[in-house]
Order: C-alpha cells, then sequence, then structure tokens
C-alpha cells in the first residue's frame, strides 16, 4: 500500500513540475500598458529620425542669431509718374536706412542728406537736404516710400534746407503709380510680410 501511495506522490510531482515548467516556457501576453509604452517609444524614434540623420532635435529649430530684413516698398520717379519696387536688403524699418537706399538706387543725388524726420500722430515731417524741392516726381516718389513703409502715418511734410513748399505741405499717399513686381536682393534676407501698400494692395 505504502509503495502505491509513494508512487502516485511520484507522479503528482512529476506532473506538477511539467505544468510549471510549461507555464514558465510559454509566451507571456503583455498588458495594456506595456503596450502603450511600446508605442510612445516607437512613435519617439519615428520622430527623431524624421529630423534628420544626426537626430537633433536643435537641427530644426529656428537660429535666434540669423539676422532678419524688412521688406519695404521703394517708389521711383519716372517721366511718366512713379514706380513702386519692392526691396528686402535693409535689416530694420529705420527712416535713415530707407534714404540711404534711396541714395543706393540713384533716386536722390549721393550727396543728400536726412537731417531728421519726425512723426506726430499721423503726420510727419522729413528735412533733407540736396534735394530738388521743385521736382515734383522726385517729391511724390519720397512722400510715398516713406508713408507706405511708416504705416501710421497719412500725411508728410518734406522740407529741403528747412522750407517746404505748397506741393509738398502735408502730402498724401499717392495712389497713381505702377508696380514693377521686381525684389532686390542685395544684401541679408528675412522678410516682413506684412508690409502692405496704403492702396489696400
Amino acid at each position: 500500500m505504502k509503495k502505491i501511495l509513494t508512487g502516485a506522490l511520484l507522479a503528482g510531482v512529476v506532473i506538477s513540475s511539467i505544468f510549471i515548467a510549461g507555464a514558465c516556457s510559454s509566451p507571456k501576453v503583455k498588458t495594456d500598458n506595456e503596450r502603450s509604452i511600446e508605442a510612445s517609444e516607437s512613435a519617439k524614434r519615428a520622430y527623431e529620425l524624421s529630423l534628420g540623420e544626426t537626430g537633433n532635435k536643435d537641427d530644426k529649430q529656428p537660429d535666434p542669431t540669423t539676422p532678419q530684413v524688412v521688406k519695404v516698398s521703394i517708389y521711383v520717379p519716372g517721366t511718366n509718374g512713379i514706380t513702386q519696387n519692392m526691396d528686402n536688403s535693409i535689416d530694420i524699418l529705420d527712416p535713415d536706412l530707407l534714404f540711404a537706399k534711396l541714395i543706393e538706387l540713384n533716386i536722390v543725388d549721393k550727396n543728400a542728406k536726412l537731417k531728421s524726420f519726425t512723426i506726430t500722430n499721423d503726420k510727419g515731417v522729413l528735412s533733407l537736404s540736396g534735394v530738388d524741392i521743385n521736382n515734383k516726381q522726385l517729391m511724390k516718389a519720397i512722400a510715398n516710400t516713406y508713408i507706405d513703409n511708416f504705416e501710421e502715418l497719412l500725411y508728410l511734410t518734406i522740407e529741403v534746407d528747412g522750407k517746404s513748399s505748397a506741393d509738398t505741405k502735408d502730402m498724401k499717399f499717392d495712389k497713381d503709380f505702377k508696380k514693377s513686381g521686381s525684389v532686390k536682393v542685395n544684401k541679408v534676407s528675412a522678410v516682413n510680410e506684412n508690409n502692405t501698400d496704403k492702396n489696400g494692395n
């Protein structure tokens, strides 16, 4: 009887061992949390690969040291009126840089000077020297250039050597102009796209 019990006990131990071994060798079922973690890691790897071969996130960030420039309207006088040209080669919207652009493009004489530029509410006064105040097309071109780019302006008085004329006092934006459609790029580049002319274009 003891032999029978001993044999049955050994058989039970063997069967239990088989079940335990089978349970240990069976594939592990992943929990929802583990699947979520793996999916997140996979998405992260895909994102890093999309940044480039280096996988460096900084590669796609804008460089704060990159110089920015402003897109400005430059009006050029002609025998049949004035023409608007777009230019994106100055660093910031500054009256002196704008006047220097007029000199660079031979719109005003190289010896011309900007003495001062002031804005009070919607009126501005541009004080110059070395410019022909009797050249009506030139005065219109200069006035349009400043009124268009300094959007708070509605009127501009141009003085030459401290004097203005009836034609250059409280000048309004002249809508009678042509558009060249050209964009000049002479120096650096980053454009302020918000600049629009007073004609609503």
